[in-house]
C-alpha cells in the first residue's frame, strides 16, 4: 500500500482525488488476487460462479477497501 500511495502522492492532483484513486486501485488489485486464487485452486475444490464472487468480493472489501481506509487513517499524508 505504501508503494501505491507513493506513486499517487507524486501526482499533481487534489488530496481527495488521490485517496479515491488509492481506494479504487486497492480494491481492484485485491479483487484480481481473489479471482486468481479461485482460478488456481477454487475451480476444482469450489466449482461455481458463486464461489468466484466470494473469492473476489471478500478480499476486495475487507482487505482492499477497509484495509485501505485504515491505512489512510493511520498515516499523515497531507
Amino acid at each position: 500500500m505504501r508503494k501505491l500511495w507513493n506513486v499517487l502522492n507524486g501526482l499533481d492532483i487534489k488530496y481527495d482525488v488521490k485517496t479515491a484513486i488509492f481506494l479504487c486501485v486497492s480494491v481492484a488489485v485485491n479483487l484480481g488476487i481473489g479471482a486468481g486464487l479461485w482460478l488456481l485452486f477454487g475451480r476444482i475444490i469450489f466449482p461455481g460462479i458463486e464461489w468466484l464472487f466470494c473469492f473476489m468480493g471478500y478480499p476486495a472489501i475487507f482487505i482492499g477497501f477497509f484495509g485501505g481506509v485504515i491505512y489512510l487513517c493511520n498515516h499523515e499524508f497531507a
